[in-house]
């Protein structure tokens, strides 16, 4: 269905917003306000719940993580980008793997099952999009996915 990428983002962002501030995460945004996409709402919305879960997951208490949502030609590309704990060469290598188990403990010992990106990764290719990954072990990470524009 179509819908207001902004609108979707911030009913997100509301739902981690005691996780921010138990944390004292400091969270930025830059979201095109004009944004409307053409996905499952549902989809889309479990995978940006599951790159704040995670971002919020691996970041430090007082650390920050960045929003960003803009169009770039005939697509959307939404990113969240943290200053956390980074992944390592070696596990971003296998972080889509459904053989290898990739799960890590957060910043405060927080547990998760390590199918979150593996399904994320499904839903955006599902929806016509890509999902990448950039990290480097101390540095953060970022994660960002593309969907198409509305015609």
């Amino acid at each position: 269905q179509q819908f207001e990428l902004v609108t979707l983002l911030n009913s997100v962002i509301n739902l981690f917003s005691e996780n921010f501030r138990r944390k004292q995460i400091n969270l930025t945004t830059e979201i095109d306000p004009t944004l409307i996409v053409v996905s499952d709402t549902n989809m889309i919305e479990s995978v940006i719940r599951n790159f704040l879960s995670n971002a919020i997951k691996f970041t430090e208490a007082n650390g920050n993580i960045k929003i960003e949502a803009k169009k770039i030609s005939d697509k959307v590309i939404v990113s969240v980008a943290d200053d956390g704990v980074g992944i390592s060469a070696e596990k971003l290598e296998s972080l889509f793997k459904l053989d290898v188990n990739t799960s890590s403990p957060g910043t405060e010992n927080e547990q998760g099952t390590g199918l979150g990106l593996i399904i994320s990764k499904e839903f955006i290719e599902k929806n016509g999009g890509v999902l990448t990954v950039e990290s480097e072990e101390g540095n953060g990470s970022k994660f960002t996915f593309t969907l198409p524009l509305k015609n």
